[in-house]
């Protein structure tokens, strides 16, 4: 009678499996790693946006004021905690519009310098007439 002997794993077939296992792990912490960066980005450029609603905000409470609309909403720079935000305010048609242009920047360690772009409308004594429309660099 023939019987096979069975002489079990194979030192080569353990260190293979070894290395494709290796290699897995390895795979899934770099993914893991890349999300974790991304992450941090999304939540910086988040905080970027609610500063930028806030300057809105704050201009559209007082472009109920006509001085305040025609004196002091004008171009201009500030700093809020990381960001910088640049305005660049033009009046449209008659002196009752006015565009604002509003970037927010910052720099990211990883991916450099990043910035958001919100561009409306303000009329006086008005809400904004357009919807804060979006852009971003990077």
């Amino acid at each position: 009678m023939n019987i096979k002997r069975h002489q079990g794993i194979g030192l080569i077939e353990v260190l293979v499996t070894m290395l494709l296992i290796s290699l897995s792990v390895l795979g899934l912490m770099k993914s893991h790693l890349y999300l974790l960066q991304h992450q941090d980005a999304a939540l910086v450029k988040q905080h970027a946006y609610q500063v930028a609603h806030e300057q809105l905000s704050e201009w559209q409470r007082q472009s109920y004021s006509e001085t305040w609309f025609d004196e002091r909403l004008h171009s201009g720079h500030s700093v809020v905690d990381a960001y910088t935000m640049h305005w660049r305010v033009s009046s449209l048609m008659n002196a009752h519009l006015k565009l604002v242009e509003l970037k927010v920047s910052w720099n990211d360690k990883q991916f450099g310098e990043q910035s958001i772009e919100i561009k409306t409308i303000y009329q006086r004594g008005v809400l904004p007439i357009y919807r804060p429309t979006l852009s971003q660099d990077g």
